[in-house]
């Protein structure tokens, strides 16, 4: 993150200007747990579930990711998680989003050193039923800094 924020303190180049691409995502909430905190970081981790069963996909992280979510939303690592689809459509329709707050940059890399220690102690099953409930190669990430925000 300090890269970035030193990258940031230049202005574009017109390269990289005419190189960005728009995209709006308005997702609906499916599954949430609020933790304490408001979050600095957003991060998503968008993938397209099997379009015959969708369910299985948010089972699936149920199951073998949820557990662990509300580990670290219980130590402070993470403010928030959900697990969103879309409300309009600009991709796939079975396009899902695991949503994740963060408190400060830190925490990032200790959420995704906590998913990679879950991740290596399942079964080959559990890999397997993991692969199985997305459509492979569909992942998108996407990383959001708030620095301002405001509540009603």
């Amino acid at each position: 993150m300090k890269v970035l924020d030193e990258i940031r303190k230049s202005p574009p180049r017109p390269g990289q200007i005419a190189a960005t691409k728009h995209e709006d995502l308005l997702l609906q909430t499916r599954a949430y747990h609020n933790g304490t905190g408001a979050p600095t970081y957003l991060r998503g981790v968008c993938s397209s579930a099997r379009p015959d069963k969708p369910e299985n996909y948010a089972a699936m992280l149920k199951k073998l990711l949820f557990p662990t979510f509300e580990e670290q939303l219980k130590k402070g690592v993470a403010t928030y998680y959900g697990l969103d689809e879309q409300y309009v459509n600009t991709s796939a329709p079975s396009m899902r989003c695991l949503i994740i707050g963060y408190p400060n940059a830190e925490s990032i890399d200790k959420w995704a050193t906590a998913i990679n220690t879950t991740m290596s102690k399942w079964s080959p099953a559990e890999r397997e039923e993991f692969a199985a409930a997305s459509v492979p190669d569909s992942r998108r990430d996407f990383l959001a800094r708030i620095t301002h925000s405001g509540h009603k």
